[in-house]
């Protein structure tokens, strides 16, 4: 039986484990009589290119002219900070027969993290780095799309989704944007779809899609006119009103795909869709979001995905959501638009132990992420007691993010902890009190070293999240944050510190005069200019601060930068596995040296936080 919708997940993304986005789709989908597929594209183009990528980096990493012209800074950090080595991976005690895929998911079963993070960096920059200023020319060039560095893609595309839709022959395929490296892939697979003849309705959503739509309204953004919609915001219900209409037009013999859905603006009208923009994408008038009711969102299907062998995580770990919105929402620095994040709707606990159960007992999942803005304190008490009433305690492990607050107390994580939780994210930003103020973090400065050390007690993993250049922020300000993160020193694993990047969307950007913000660019939104006290701040100043000072610090800090394996240590040191370390590994941890991390500088998404 033929499907009504086929959803893809492009490159470049993460490879360690699958995206929530389409499950989550298709089995809202399929629960509500729509015969959908899915297919990661990018776990297949990742697997397919892994040896050559991997060749490329090296070749670079041991050349001397490529690795001081083209390694960025923080792979170089990664690689252990002492320059450049005709032998890398000798130089960290590695064999090269691991760049293999099915080794390499061995040794993040095994190895210690210093070597994990030599890998990762080679990973990394093969898939993401090497070939970026190929992938960007494609959103103004579509000629390159014939070039030598889109040919992989192509072949793979044409071999494998092409002869796909064209046995599906859907009345919807559908493309998730996730990240903003996922829009040039997507505008190539949707060109060469087209090209393949395909002439029923292509829709882009997915988490990115907003930035998409502003890009498709600039003069040289060629590609707007290959989608027929974009779906802004929450999709389950549109792409689900979507593949009925174009299922209705196919039943009744459509011979004119592009005029066949047509959209009402009056959201009484049976022809509104909610969340949908249809052509032209440059239009500046936006239909009203749809905000779904999560008690009706069906539990999400990984079917279509090989979720135990296509991925770099030797276990499967997903994403899930338990939650749609933030339950704080308030924060002035947040770029989601105010609609979702004032609209928190939590699901349930019963209803999210159903869908955890389900992924177990279906695709044999135990591993989860739980990728919510923010877990609420008193819904993850409602969570462990409907784990614990079911008898489910230790069966599932899992992280999640989390703002400070006392309610994180010891007790609270003691018992996460003896449910499954094995790391937590915590949205830091600073330890001053008024930048605190400033970006409404509603807590006060030492609720964050009691929560931390609590959670270091507990024995759960913590990865914490710090901005420099935030409004109010002077020099000195970030020189106390550097001092106050050194304290915790061996109590957190991880720190993520980025400069700060003013959003259209933050209440920052748009009350800028209260917040002391005089000059900003978008454009180029670290370029903040504020004043405090009537003492003018430049970001040059603070940019000095954060390369020299907070950067380095942060990076001597770090086990990892890399969240999956930060949580396959952890499962690895809980189930008694002790990480093989090589003898250079145990020469380097013995010494005055220090093992590779890295720190959340670069813009891309890639691996973890690199």
């Amino acid at each position: 039986m033929t499907s009504d919708v086929v959803l893809i997940h492009p490159p470049y993304w993460d490879p360690y484990g699958p995206p929530a986005s389409t499950a989550a789709l298709t089995g809202h989908l399929r629960a509500n009589g729509v015969r959908a597929t899915q297919i990661d594209l990018n776990a297949l183009f990742f697997a397919d290119r892994y040896g050559d990528m991997t060749e490329a980096a090296l070749t670079d990493f041991q050349e001397p002219d490529a690795y001081a012209a083209k390694v960025p800074h923080e792979h170089k950090v990664v690689l252990g900070g002492q320059g450049h080595q005709d032998d890398l991976l000798g130089h960290h005690g590695i064999d090269g027969d691991v760049l293999d895929m099915p080794r390499h998911r061995q040794a993040i079963a095994t190895w210690d993290l210093g070597r994990l993070n030599v890998l990762d960096a080679i990973i990394h920059y093969g898939y993401f780095v090497n070939q970026d200023a190929d992938i960007a020319r494609a959103l103004v060039d579509p000629t390159v799309l014939d070039g030598p560095a889109w040919r992989p893609l192509r072949d793979l595309f044409l071999a494998r989704v092409v002869r796909l839709i064209e046995a599906e022959n859907p009345v919807v395929v559908g493309f998730s944007i996730l990240g903003e490296q996922q829009l040039a892939a997507t505008i190539a697979c949707t060109y060469w779809l087209r090209e393949a003849g395909y002439e029923k309705l292509i829709v882009w959503g997915g988490s990115d899609i907003r930035r998409s739509h502003e890009l498709a309204g600039r003069a040289e953004s060629w590609w707007r006119t290959l989608p027929d919609f974009l779906c802004l915001g929450e999709g389950e219900s549109a792409i689900l009103a979507l593949a009925r209409r174009g299922r209705e037009a196919r039943e009744a013999g459509c011979a004119d795909w592009r005029t066949a859905v047509r959209l009402a603006r009056d959201p009484r009208s049976p022809e509104f869709i909610g969340g949908l923009i249809a052509q032209p994408l440059n239009r500046t008038l936006l239909p009203a979001k749809r905000y779904e009711q999560v008690a009706t969102l069906a539990q999400y299907d990984y079917d279509g995905f090989d979720v135990h062998d296509g991925y770099l995580m030797p276990w499967p770990i997903v994403p899930y959501q338990g939650s749609r919105g933030c339950h704080w929402g308030i924060c002035t620095f947040c770029d989601h638009e105010e609609g979702y994040r004032l609209h928190y709707r939590p699901k349930t606990s019963v209803q999210v132990v159903d869908h955890m159960e389900h992924l177990r007992k279906e695709f044999g999942i135990t591993h989860l992420q739980f990728v919510d803005e923010a877990i609420e304190p008193n819904w993850m008490s409602d969570l462990n007691d409907e784990i614990e009433t079911r008898g489910l305690s230790g069966v599932y492990r899992w992280s999640n993010y989390s703002k400070i607050a006392r309610e994180v107390d010891y007790q609270a994580l003691t018992r996460s902890y003896r449910n499954g939780c094995r790391l937590i994210l915590f949205g830091v930003e600073s330890f001053q009190q008024r930048a605190l103020n400033t970006v409404r973090k509603g807590i006060r400065r030492n609720d964050i070293f009691t929560t931390l050390r609590d959670t270091h007690r507990s024995g759960i993993r913590s990865w914490i999240w710090l901005i420099s250049g935030l409004p109010s922020q002077s020099p000195e300000d970030v020189r106390a944050d550097i001092a106050d993160l050194r304290s915790l020193s061996g109590v957190v694993d991880a720190v993520s510190v980025g400069r700060y990047r003013i959003s259209a969307n933050s209440d920052l950007y748009r009350e800028a005069a209260k917040f002391g913000i005089v000059g900003s660019d978008l454009d180029h939104p670290m370029d903040l200019t504020f004043q405090i006290d009537g003492e003018i701040i430049r970001p040059e100043e603070l940019s000095e601060v954060f390369y020299t000072e907070y950067y380095p610090t942060a990076i001597d800090m770090s086990l990892t930068h890399n969240r999956y394996l930060l949580f396959a240590d952890a499962i690895k040191r809980e189930n008694g596995i002790t990480p093989v370390k090589s003898e250079r590994q145990r020469t380097v941890a013995a010494g005055l040296q220090r093992t590779g991390a890295a720190v959340q500088v670069s813009t891309q998404a890639g691996l973890g936080n690199i």
